[in-house]
């Protein structure tokens, strides 16, 4: 079993890249891997309550409503939100200074940035 740091840095609403990283978080603990997704940068975004699918992009619900069940956790840089963005952050995601974000690419066996 691996520490495995999926570090999401696009916004959800440019590309799918977050879509497609959240699915392959999910991925990763079919093999038992320990799982946490980082928002940083311009990533940071996707950890609000956003609502994709009104622009034409990908909804981020089908994949986020099963990291509770497969144990991933979500943590986001907090100096990169603004403070008015704090309040529409989703509550499954973890708001942590930048220097605990370091610590924890630092402590992972395995960072995938996406």
């Amino acid at each position: 079993m691996k520490d495995v740091l999926v570090a999401v840095r696009s916004g959800p609403l440019t590309t799918t890249r977050v879509h497609e990283a959240l699915r392959m978080a999910l991925g990763m603990t079919l093999s038992n891997h320990r799982v946490t997704v980082a928002y940083v940068g311009d990533g940071a975004t996707a950890a609000l309550a956003l609502k994709g699918e009104l622009l034409k992009r990908p909804g981020l619900a089908e994949s986020i409503d099963l990291f509770e069940a497969c144990r991933i956790q979500e943590v986001v840089d907090r100096e990169t939100l603004p403070p008015t963005q704090r309040t529409a952050m989703r509550s499954q995601v973890r708001p942590i200074e930048r220097n605990e974000v370091v610590a924890l690419f630092a402590k992972a066996d395995v960072v995938i940035p996406w």
